[in-house]
């Protein structure tokens, strides 16, 4: 009998270690999930932006943002083009249409890859529980 118990001793240590595995890996894909929300909250603002900026018009008072809190009042010249960062230090000029799909297909993206982590996260906790379960099994044995 002190064999079983030495047994599951052993297997209660390898429940444990792939139950913190889990728990660690769950902690990890929800921060990363929280960080993906916070980009699609903030491009979904973004395209709500644009629609509104699209309505506009030419000679407009608008506030021009130079950084957090801090604006410029100018006159709108041109409503139909921005210069739209697209990586690596680079800009172009697009018209506000096609920034709009450009965005809309980031938040697409981005909507995609965070029910892809929420379905990963919700496995890996079920999984975590199961362990959870087995091991409490075990040591009241």
């Amino acid at each position: 009998m002190a064999e079983i118990s030495k047994e599951n001793e052993k297997k209660a240590q390898e429940l444990y270690t792939q139950l913190q595995m889990y728990n660690e890996n769950a902690k990890q894909i929800h921060k990363q999930l929280q960080m993906v929300e916070g980009q699609y909250v903030e491009l979904a603002g973004t395209s709500q932006s644009l629609k509104e900026f699209g309505k506009s018009k030419k000679g407009s008072k608008i506030l021009v943002p130079l950084n957090s809190g801090i604006f410029v009042p100018a006159e709108l010249s041109d409503n139909d083009n921005l210069v739209v960062n697209v990586g690596a230090n680079v800009a172009v000029s697009k018209n506000v249409e096609s920034t709009l799909k450009l965005i809309d297909r980031q938040v697409e993206q981005l909507k995609e890859l965070r029910d892809k982590m929420a379905l990963d996260l919700n496995r890996i906790v079920t999984r975590g529980s199961m362990i959870e379960e087995e091991l409490k099994k075990l040591v009241s044995e």
